[in-house]
């Protein structure tokens, strides 16, 4: 049977997540070049009398035309772009892995391996060195591989070249599903479904951090 989670965690998340809150509140500035302009306008406007200045980056929609566009432009990427949707796609299906891993380890180590409710968070850390691997993997090994596309290109970069990091890492997510569901079924020794779960860490990574650029780029140059 699995023991109930103490409520002081919960009560602890809490805490931080409202003392991080208050701090980004009080201490954060806005650095949007759309908003400091806009407020730049709006000053002037008050102390000239003129109604008409307006900020360079003004693009005289309403609120309610913001909040449409802002709901209806991702959707059009979405499903009028294939490269978008497959992306998307994947980054989902890796998200849907990390969180069967997470559900599935006090389950694993409570009734297979008998830890106690404050033992199963250390299994935890697996997962989180691997991920810092695959921080690793996903920064200077994406870095390597784009100078030589771009070398070959001419000198000339594309937000692709960030996706071949992927050819190496993806292949590590089924690898350590099998390695992870093998030990766990298997009963091996505890630490041998820890480091499958650093393996996935490893292969999950990459596909977030080297995704996101690409995307990120296609979205800010779609005329969609």
């Amino acid at each position: 049977m699995l023991t109930p989670t103490p409520r002081w965690i919960f009560w602890l998340q809490a805490i931080l997540a409202g003392a991080n809150f208050l701090f980004g509140l009080l201490f954060l500035q806005e650095t949007y070049a759309v908003v400091l302009l806009e407020r730049k306008a709006s000053k002037l406007r008050k102390s000239t009398s003129n109604p008409d200045l307006v900020s360079a980056l003004h693009d005289g929609l309403s609120r309610k035309d913001h909040f449409t566009h802002a709901i209806i432009r991702p959707m059009k990427m979405l499903f009028r772009s294939p490269i978008v949707f497959l992306l998307s796609v994947y980054v989902a299906v890796l998200f849907g892995y990390l969180y069967l891993f997470i559900t599935t380890f006090p389950r694993v180590f409570i009734e297979q391996y008998h830890f106690s409710t404050g033992s199963t968070g250390l299994a935890y850390v697996g997962l989180g060195i691997g991920c810092i691997f695959g921080l690793g993997i996903a920064g200077k090994g994406s870095d390597v591989l784009y100078k030589k596309l771009e070398t070959k290109n001419n000198g000339v970069g594309k937000p692709e070249y960030r996706l071949q990091i992927l050819v190496i890492s993806a292949p590590l997510v089924a690898v350590a599903f099998l390695w992870y569901g093998w030990a766990a079924e298997r009963r091996v020794h505890w630490i041998v479904p820890i480091l499958g779960s650093a393996v996935f860490g490893m292969g999950m990574m990459p596909g977030f951090v080297c995704l996101f650029l690409p995307l990120a780029i296609f979205s800010s140059s779609s005329s969609i």
